[in-house]
């Protein structure tokens, strides 16, 4: 004979599904003394490692999907200069950065069907800058491409200087050919330069 007890006022039992997301390999706190061993091998299942939005080769495809969230048919659109600024952007805040940024541009969009650059935030935009200055970055003192006898600069901000005053020495002077050449505005350029002389 068989017995089942059964409790009163509490709910029936039910199976447990646990996921995750880290960032960094749980084995690495295992072999830290950190997390313990038995615990791992009884939560570990499958690891399904996602690249960063940079290395991903589905963006536009994500952009317009989210696009399609953030407005009602039609759907809008990128720029052409924007989807070219966000292929170049390397995404540090990944899919949630992607998607506050379309959220916004998609709000200040208003009656457009195409997202410019008008449209996108002044700090977006200006992390933009920043990381298209942080590319071209002087070498290190002795690397290929820099002047013998150079001294590196100490500072970002005197590197981006630096840069900004080699694309204007090899634009000739000329202001809108140097922020071409370095993916920025002229406003940056002027700016940049300004607060180095103050």
């Amino acid at each position: 004979m068989t017995r089942t007890s059964v409790l009163i006022d509490c709910p029936p039992p039910t199976r447990s599904n646990s996921r995750s997301c880290k960032t960094r390999s749980s084995f690495t706190w295992v072999s830290a003394g950190s997390f313990r061993e038995d615990l791992y091998y009884r939560l570990n299942g499958l690891v399904v490692k996602l690249p960063p939005l940079r290395e991903r080769s589905d963006l536009p495809a994500l952009i317009e999907r989210l696009l399609g969230q953030f407005s009602g048919p039609p759907a809008l659109q990128l720029a052409q200069d924007v989807a070219l600024l966000f292929a170049r952007y390397d995404w540090p805040g990944n899919l949630r950065q992607l998607a506050s940024v379309l959220r916004t541009a998609a709000a200040m969009a208003d009656d457009s069907r195409i997202i410019g650059r008008e449209h996108l935030s002044d700090d977006f935009l200006e992390d933009c800058e920043r990381a298209a200055l942080t590319r071209r970055l002087p070498a290190a003192e002795g690397a290929p491409g820099q002047a013998a006898g150079t001294v590196p600069p100490a500072t970002i901000k005197e590197a981006e200087v630096e840069t900004i005053r080699r694309a204007l020495e090899a634009a000739g002077g000329n202001v809108s050919a140097a922020s071409k050449m370095l993916e920025i505005s002229r406003n940056t350029i002027y700016r940049k330069l300004r607060r180095q002389t103050a």
